[in-house]
């Protein structure tokens, strides 16, 4: 509930260390949430080399992805969770947002 006082602190986070994944990842989260989708898009793209090989990651990313609009870009991210877990529920959400998308 209280998402402009997290926004405040992780920007501060990643300003202090701009390769702070972690942080960038979070904002994405809240961003997100917050449905400031731009934001959150540049942030997930900030994020990314620290999450290279988690699905959920690119599961978030994909959905955030196809909120904004850009279907060819969320289906790359949401393939991408599904290969790297397939079993997973990343992976499982992945598949049904997909299925919406194709």
């Amino acid at each position: 509930g209280r998402l402009d006082d997290a926004l405040v602190d992780l920007r501060r986070a990643v300003e202090i260390r701009p390769r702070y994944y972690r942080a960038h990842y979070e904002m994405a989260l809240v961003l997100d949430e917050a449905e400031r989708l731009d934001e959150s898009i540049a942030a997930f793209e900030a994020a990314d080399p620290g999450y290279a090989d988690d699905a959920r990651f690119h599961f978030e990313k994909g959905r955030a992805l196809f909120r904004h609009g850009l279907l060819p870009a969320a289906r790359i991210q949401l393939r991408r969770a599904m290969t790297l877990a397939p079993g997973s529920e990343s992976a499982s959400k992945a598949r049904e947002l997909l299925e919406v998308i194709d």
